[in-house]
Order: C-alpha cells, then sequence, then structure tokens
C-alpha cells in the first residue's frame, strides 16, 4: 500500500520525514504509527532506527516495536 501512495502522491515520503522530525513528539508517534502501517518501514530504517534512541520514551517504544532491524554496518 505504501508504494501505491508514493507512486500516487510523491510528496508523501517527504511529509512523512518531516513529520519525524517534529519536536512535539505526538507527531513524530503519529508519522512512525503510519509508516508502518503503510508498510513503508524498509524505506525510513535510518530515520526509525534513530528514534530508536529519541529522548522521549513513547517515541523509543513506538520506533522499537516497528519491528525495523538496525541499518546495516559500514
Amino acid at each position: 500500500l505504501g508504494k501505491e501512495i508514493l507512486a500516487q502522491a510523491p510528496q508523501a515520503y517527504g511529509t512523512l520525514a518531516h513529520h519525524l522530525a517534529q519536536a512535539d513528539p505526538a507527531q513524530r508517534i503519529r508519522a512512525l504509527r503510519m509508516i508502518v502501517e503503510l508498510g513503508m518501514a524498509e524505506s525510513f530504517s535510518d530515520r526509525i532506527y534513530a528514534l530508536s534512541y529519541d529522548p522521549q520514551a513513547e517515541v523509543r517504544s513506538t520506533a522499537r516495536s516497528s519491528s525495523t532491524p538496525p541499518p546495516p554496518e559500514c
């Protein structure tokens, strides 16, 4: 479903990425949940991994529960 949305609305990726960077934890959590629900977690894996270290506990929990593996080591 996520790929279909991106095909029809390419700005969706940018919008979700923007919400992941918001200062408001509720915005970050909402974006994380939308990404997971749309099956787009792989496309955002680096950002989700970074949010697993967020200062807000609920953001960390939501990011970690997305079951996205960490990015490969360089």
